[in-house]
């Protein structure tokens, strides 16, 4: 078998250097064919920013929640939590804003005619601009264009898009709860308005204190009456029709409107945490490093191009030449 191998092997040699002129002109055409195509293709030079997402949880909960289990903002996010940041990037708030600011359309010089415009667009940006998980539990925005300018300024831009997008679908959810809870909020306080004046004008008949003052004009109603003081017995007597026909009411009021006040207080709380949610926005990630111009462009790699093409035209080459010299034999 070795005699065999070392047969095959110089045969082949022989074949080749027998051949050598073929495959010389072979090479050399190969050379020039394969560096034209690499300098046809359009370079492009790719940057990267890089950043950590933090929790996407609430901003009131996180701040102003005295609870021991609440949500930290410097809480990195997990699995799950990614995996929801890579959908927000691929969302088409993003998207068309960056498609609409860089007039990517005509940037990416996608034909006017065409009647597949939108789709020829969606796979450019597919292809150029494209989100990955790291090993790192962090988020990679790789962004490859044939202006190094434009790499940088579009991967930047969509660090900075993903809070505007975080933020807008976060206020529209929480405004709306926001004047939900106002609503309730101004409606508890005019209605504790509304018995504090009802109470007030009790106060001016002179109730302040049912029970009080049952007990104090009984006392005085009996001893005038002991004393026969019929003039005293009778104003006496007016206040106690008043405190009857008013005292009670004023007592379930008085009662009412404390606990009206506990159920304010609440949602007082509410309130707050709900217009904090609405007013304030914070950044949702760790930005570990922008995305800066790039230096060399990322592709195409010509020298590998010129490598594989031309290896490749030598063994096709080769390999022609042995099926016409096995067909010759023949």
């Amino acid at each position: 078998m070795t005699e065999s191998s070392k047969y095959d092997s110089s045969d082949i040699i022989n074949f080749i250097i027998a051949n050598r002129k073929i495959l010389i002109i072979v090479g050399f055409l190969s050379i020039l064919l394969s560096v034209g195509v690499a300098y046809y293709i359009t370079p492009l030079y790719r940057s990267t920013a890089v950043f950590f997402p933090t929790e996407l949880s609430s901003i009131s909960k996180a701040i102003l929640s005295t609870n021991a289990t609440k949500s930290d903002i410097l809480q990195l996010g997990d699995e799950e939590v990614i995996e929801q940041y890579l959908q927000m990037l691929s969302s088409e708030i993003i998207r068309n804003r960056i498609i609409s600011k860089y007039d990517l359309m005509n940037h990416y010089k996608i034909p006017k005619n065409s009647k597949y415009r939108r789709t020829l667009l969606q796979k450019k940006y597919d292809d150029y601009i494209t989100f990955k998980k790291t090993k790192f539990q962090s988020v990679k925005i790789e962004v490859l264009d044939p202006s190094p300018d434009t790499a940088a300024l579009i991967a930047n831009d969509i660090l900075n898009l993903l809070d505007s997008a975080i933020n807008k679908m976060q206020y529209e959810r929480s405004y709306k709860a926001f004047k939900e809870v106002e609503k309730q909020y101004n409606g508890l306080k005019q209605l504790i308005t509304n018995v504090e004046d009802t109470l007030k004008q009790m106060g001016e008949l002179g109730i302040v204190d049912y029970k009080s003052q049952s007990r104090a004009l009984a006392d005085a109603y009996a001893n005038a009456m002991m004393k026969g003081n019929k003039q005293v017995t009778k104003e006496i007597k007016q206040q106690l029709d008043t405190l009857a026909k008013y005292g009670p009411k004023y007592y379930s009021l008085t009662n009412y409107i404390e606990f009206q006040r506990e159920q304010l207080s609440l949602l007082h709380k509410k309130y707050i945490e709900a217009q904090t949610d609405v007013e304030l926005n914070l950044p949702h990630k760790f930005v570990v490093y922008k995305a800066e111009k790039p230096e060399r462009k990322a592709y195409p790699i010509r020298w590998l191009i010129v490598l594989v093409v031309t290896f490749s035209a030598l063994l096709l080459t080769i390999m022609l030449l042995l099926l016409f010299e096995k067909k010759k034999e023949r």
